[in-house]
């Protein structure tokens, strides 16, 4: 009975880590579509660098072959 609820909470770990990439995910989506969506037109030449450097980072956190 023990091992049996051990196996089940081991699940139910899993599946909550697995919620809460699925979660970092969906707000990493949003924030680059946000990010995409702005109107850069307004910016400086710091502020162009910065914006650029934040969409490659998180484009890279989103779509890199590793998954991660």
């Amino acid at each position: 009975v023990q091992l049996r609820l051990s196996k089940e909470q081991l699940e139910l770990a899993r599946i909550k880590q697995e919620e809460a990439r699925e979660k970092k995910k969906t707000t990493l989506y949003k924030k680059y579509t946000e990010l995409l969506l702005a109107d850069t037109s307004r910016f400086d030449e710091f502020q162009k660098a910065e914006y650029e450097k934040a969409l490659r980072h998180i484009g890279g956190m989103l779509f890199s072959k590793d998954g991660n």
